[in-house]
């Protein structure tokens, strides 16, 4: 993305929200989302509906005291996209940076008139769809019957065009099983566990905020296809991982479970692994009678690192290294049971299912499975960065 970047120290007086007391109660400091309604209410008063706030994001914030009156400064950073073409009004002479905004002059209009409307109305022409990002400071005071704003200062803002490759989610944590007093805190460590995937799968440039009590925005810049492909999986994916145990007669039993006469083995669940097909080759399907649950709770909390190797021709293989605890229980389950399949499940799906050969007794474990290296990197990032709460995308 080329952006034109132009650098303004200014501050302004809000005072639409002043004149109106936008009062934030006795909370002991304004929230994130305060300072996003701030900015949602002035873009409503100044744009005339042309623009429309992406994201705001709280980056610090620092409570202070002057001459008795409580303060509170929150830094933030935004970004807004311009819904129609227009001219965004701006007069640094003033000290003044709005979200004000007006009808550009037409091509008919004379060019003495075109000069005046130059020096009257100092501004940035800009085109529907563009967007801009914006940081600063809305300084909060502390009022008899709560919080209100003083004034906002803008460090800096960049006008550009969004471009290709650029995608923007509006996510859904599944917070129903978390005690209330926790959930802040999930959604937290959501945002820091989906930042952290993005990164491992090739994705240098986003931004991450949370929505309400429950949603998070995830807005990603300059993609290439291969990572589009696998972004969606990298972000909905809970990273879920299990051993199960295949049953000592699987081979027969798939046999036999086309007889209508056929009774499914009890305690066991009869899973899929869809394996993809060579060039020139339909994908295959394979069927394990399973465990129900992973053996001796060996799950993914026991994976200290996940990483990546190539085979003899090129191909990815994912390696599991164990934290000592789970070396040790790895060691059990594979002493012990010999001779057995173990099928490696990741987010209910099955992944691979390697023969116990012998006792795995150095806390390593390899995952054969069927993929790319894009999918290898997806998966490795999911292992790594587990979640704890079910997330799902609910706006593209």
């Amino acid at each position: 993305m080329r952006w034109q970047f132009i650098r303004a120290t200014v501050s302004f007086c809000l005072s639409c929200i002043i004149a109106g007391l936008l009062l934030l109660g006795c909370s002991l400091h304004p929230s994130t989302a305060n300072g996003k309604q701030v900015i949602q209410d002035q873009i409503a008063k100044d744009s005339a509906g042309r623009i429309r706030l992406l994201t705001f994001q709280k980056t610090n914030a620092l409570k202070r005291e002057e001459f008795g009156v409580k303060k509170y400064d929150m830094e933030f950073e935004v970004e807004i996209e311009f819904t129609e073409s227009c001219k965004w009004v701006i007069k640094p002479f003033e000290q003044q940076l709005s979200f004000i905004t007006s009808k550009p002059l037409p091509e008919s209009q004379s060019a003495v008139m075109k000069l005046f409307d130059e020096v009257a109305n100092s501004g940035a022409l800009v085109r529907k769809g563009e967007r801009a990002q914006l940081s600063g400071i809305i300084h909060f005071v502390k009022m008899e019957n709560g919080w209100t704003v003083g004034y906002m200062e803008l460090s800096k803002f960049n006008i550009g065009k969004p471009t290709k490759g650029d995608v923007s989610f509006v996510l859904k944590i599944d917070v129903t099983s978390i005690d209330p007093a926790a959930r802040a805190e999930a959604i937290n460590q959501a945002q820091e566990i989906l930042k952290r995937r993005m990164k491992q799968i090739g994705v240098s440039k986003l931004m991450v905020n949370s929505i309400g009590k429950d949603q998070i925005q995830l807005q990603l810049f300059g993609l290439d296809e291969n990572t589009m492909k696998v972004v969606r999986r990298a972000i909905e994916q809970s990273g879920h991982l299990e051993f199960r145990l295949v049953h000592a007669k699987n081979d027969q039993l798939q046999a036999e479970s086309s007889s209508p006469y056929f009774h499914p083995p009890v305690g066991y669940t009869n899973l899929v692994q869809n394996i993809k097909g060579t060039e020139g080759q339909g994908n295959l399907t394979r069927r394990y009678f399973c465990k129900p649950t992973s053996e001796n709770d060996m799950t993914g909390k026991y994976i200290e690192r996940v990483s990546i190797t190539s085979d003899s021709i090129g191909r990815p293989q994912i390696w599991l290294i164990f934290s000592q605890e789970g070396t040790a229980s790895l060691g059990r389950i594979t002493g012990s049971n010999i001779g057995q399949q173990l099928a490696i499940i990741i987010n209910g799906e099955v992944q691979s299912v390697p023969v116990i050969r012998n006792a795995i007794l150095d806390g390593r474990m390899e995952i054969l499975g069927n993929f790319g290296t894009s999918e290898a990197k997806q998966l490795v990032s999911v292992l790594e960065n587990p979640l704890a709460t079910p997330i799902k995308i609910i706006e593209e």
